[in-house]
């Protein structure tokens, strides 16, 4: 189940029955599989394509004959070629995206099993499809310093300390972290502001760091070919946090889903990003749009703004590139020569003197877009992490339904719901990037009427009502529109 306003592709987790399992769309066509995890975490993800928008896609968990390895595909590729070795007798290696050594480029070494007697053979990996995109696997591996990661679009090291220490856009041949410098580096303070302590930061805080010590953990464990993950296991002062880093094959986003175990007192906790990145403005998301707020700290209204508040995105960009952060809870950020970093945790004592304490889950995510911040996708990256493709059993006639659709790249739909004073459908929308649009928008029920209302749901301006049942909507720079539908009974 897709809740936003435009088609996606998505991995779906779903649980491993037995030992052999595949997934098949509602057409019986095999979906891209990757295996993950142990024992009863043992899942399988699917890569589900072109989910459409307010809507849902049937996909079926199946019995399968031959055991579900990490690159199914691979395996029947090396059975057309007329290979003698059985699928249960053939062992995957690695998938390189760019390899070193004897293995060429989108190539896979397969050590096969007794039959062959640990004969290698190299052949192409078929790109994984999705919708009418074609994209490589994403592959991991241990290298001199530290683990590589990489897809088609992005190769990123991560050190010993846990933190990416290099990180390259392949597409725009670009590397975007300073010699000796890390992205996702955990920075923690001492946090004792003067007054209001659960709410203030003080100014002072970032001359008063605390170390950090190295990761007890970094390591493998999941490699591809639809995501990879790195897990990253470290003290932070008293607290315990454990972060999974993971690269999905085709995007350009970095996940940090993270867990903590937060027993400090008086400490900030941030994310810092140092991005090799010139821009005097940095945007963060509000409701229905965003504001841009300097990058420097020339005046003294500028430096007393050291922490400000931004929700789901803040994105920092050129005229034809740029980087933004994206988080699922986190909404404190700050920027200073270049580092943008996002508030984690805090722990303050009064008025509870045990607040914040405990377990904490949340993800966060660097997004890599290689255009200007109009063309990037930032918004409807940011919707994403924030509202994941669902899974519930059951069965969608014709194999898909999509509630509403929405012609406009920029317009986003914010809220679906039924009347308060009656039956009629109320869509709200909004135009997100800072621009003109003019959009349609149709809906799969059958409409009597619409028109445009306030936020209360008073009708207003009556709209024309096509045959398909979609009206035709203009929009000016972050304007929201609520429209109400008279729906057939």
């Amino acid at each position: 189940w897709n809740s936003l306003s435009w088609r996606r592709d998505a991995l779906v987790s779903l649980p491993v029955k037995g030992r052999t399992c595949r997934v098949v769309d509602d057409g019986g066509n095999d979906l891209p599989c990757q295996v993950v995890g142990k024992g009863r975490n043992r899942r399988i993800l699917a890569a589900v394509s072109d989910i459409p928008s307010v809507g849902c896609k049937t996909i079926e968990l199946l019995p399968s004959k031959s055991a579900l390895g990490p690159s199914h595909f691979v395996m029947d590729k090396l059975k057309n070629m007329g290979g003698t070795v059985k699928r249960n007798e053939v062992e995957l290696g690695r998938v390189f995206a760019q390899p070193g050594g004897t293995v060429k480029p989108n190539e896979v070494r397969l050590d096969c099993g007794s039959s062959e007697h640990g004969q290698v053979f190299d052949l192409t990996v078929p790109p994984i499809i999705s919708g009418v995109t074609e994209y490589s696997p994403v592959t991991v591996r241990a290298s001199r310093g530290g683990i590589v990661m990489e897809n088609e679009h992005l190769r990123l090291r991560i050190d010993k300390r846990g933190e990416i220490s290099q990180l390259l856009d392949k597409d725009a041949g670009r590397r975007l972290v300073k010699g000796g410098e890390a992205v996702n580096r955990l920075e923690l303070y001492r946090d004792n502001p003067g007054a209001w302590d659960a709410w203030d930061i003080d100014q002072p805080y970032k001359t008063t760091p605390v170390r950090i010590g190295p990761a007890r953990q970094v390591e493998v464990i999941a490699d591809g070919p639809l995501e990879a993950r790195v897990a990253v296991a470290r003290k932070v002062g008293r607290s315990d946090l454990y972060q999974e880093i993971v690269l999905r094959a085709g995007s350009r986003r970095i996940d940090f889903e993270t867990r903590v175990d937060w027993r400090e007192t008086h400490r900030l906790l941030k994310a810092a990003f140092p991005v090799d990145l010139s821009s005097a403005t940095l945007r963060g998301e509000i409701q229905f749009g965003y504001v841009e707020r300097p990058t420097h700290r020339n005046t003294e209204f500028e430096k007393a703004r050291y922490e400000w508040p931004a929700q789901k995105w803040a994105d920092l960009s050129e005229a034809h590139y740029g980087v933004a952060v994206l988080n699922d809870c986190k909404y404190g950020y700050d920027i200073l020569d270049g580092v943008l970093r996002l508030s984690l945790l805090r722990a303050p004592v009064a008025p509870d003197g045990q607040a914040d304490k405990g377990e904490h889950a949340f993800t966060y995510a660097l997004l890599v877009h290689n255009c200007g911040f109009a063309e990037s996708g930032v918004v409807r990256a940011a919707y994403e992490l924030n509202a994941p493709v669902t899974v519930e059993t059951g069965r969608c006639a014709g194999g898909e339904y999509s509630l509403l659709q929405v012609s406009g790249g920029t317009v986003v739909v914010d809220t679906v719901k039924i009347a308060e004073d009656g039956d009629d459908l109320i869509v709200r929308l909004y135009e997100s990037a800072g621009g003109a649009a003019k959009i349609r928008l149709r809906v799969a029920v059958p409409v009597k009427d619409a028109s445009e209302c306030d936020m209360l749901e008073t009708p207003g301006r009556k709209l024309r009502v096509s045959k398909d049942n979609a009206v035709t909507l203009a929009f000016r720079a972050f304007e929201i529109k609520t429209i109400r539908f008279a729906c057939e009974k």
